[in-house]
């Protein structure tokens, strides 16, 4: 596990891969809200969860993947 702190006061704490968020992380913004799940390529992707400060809203989230979908 790697840490990367950024000038905005962001950090993220997780996996990288080519010197980007790839495989499990969480990323802490500057308003003390953060987002731990799954990451590829610099994105969010795959099952995760966003927390407010306050704690009490935490939302759940799944960016599914769209390869190989057709029109």
């Amino acid at each position: 596990m790697l840490r990367q702190t950024y000038a905005s006061g962001a950090e993220y704490r997780g996996e990288f891969k080519a010197g980007q968020f790839d495989g499990v992380g969480t990323y802490v913004y500057p308003d003390d809200s953060e987002y731990r799940g799954h990451w590829k390529q610099g994105k969010r992707e795959g099952f995760g969860r966003m927390e407010m400060p306050s704690g009490s809203d935490s939302l759940p989230s799944c960016t599914p993947p769209l390869r190989g979908l057709r029109a």
